[in-house]
């Protein structure tokens, strides 16, 4: 789907922003705005945000550290792991001025689909927006991890397997058969 195609989808989506700082809640609904969503509609507590997440139907969900004793990270728990929540893989950002590595990681094995640092720019909010609605990676669920594919890599591994056995791939068997024989391997194959 194009960048395009993509923002004109965005008219029927949902948005709940969760951030404590109800400033900075005002300047990305207005950000969003620009973004003709379906609606914008902003919390500033964990409890505020469990109730709507509990009564309506969200499509993307912004959260913010929330340190008021609900924390972010404590959201995005309860949205990918509490049998309550209405729709586990809803597409979850993180806006967060936390950018230290530590940060970044406990978020992302928290479960969140994208990170913004703060301060942001209406671009690169629009192209993590739609990055988590319409170019998801594939949902995985499991006891110590439930959120997005954390590996955003999509390039063929051509090497020999990390797990498991380290035989060959067949299409290095077939690359092995098509090279020419050296004398040592004639040698071996006499005596083999």
């Amino acid at each position: 789907m194009t960048d395009a195609k993509a923002e004109k989808e965005l008219v029927g989506c949902s948005v709940l922003i969760a951030d404590e700082d109800t400033y900075i809640s005002r300047i990305l609904a207005s950000v969003l705005a620009a973004f003709d969503l379906g609606s914008v509609e902003e919390v500033h507590s964990f409890e505020e945000a469990v109730s709507v997440l509990r009564h309506q139907d969200v499509s993307c969900l912004i959260v913010d550290w929330m340190d008021d004793g609900g924390s972010g990270l404590e959201l995005v728990n309860y949205v990918r792991r509490d049998e309550n929540s209405i729709n586990p893989q809803i597409p979850i950002i993180l806006l967060t001025a936390r950018t230290e590595l530590s940060s970044i990681y406990a978020a992302r094995d928290h479960g969140v689909s994208e990170i913004i640092a703060k301060p942001f720019s209406a671009a690169e909010m629009l192209k993590k927006l739609l990055a988590g609605l319409f170019r998801g990676r594939p949902f995985i669920e499991m006891d110590a991890y439930i959120g997005p594919d954390r590996r955003r890599r999509n390039r063929p591994w051509n090497g020999p397997e990390r797990r498991g056995s380290y035989g060959l791939h067949q299409e290095q068997i077939d690359d092995v058969m098509r090279e020419p024989r050296s004398q040592d391997d004639q040698g071996d194959a006499a005596s083999g």
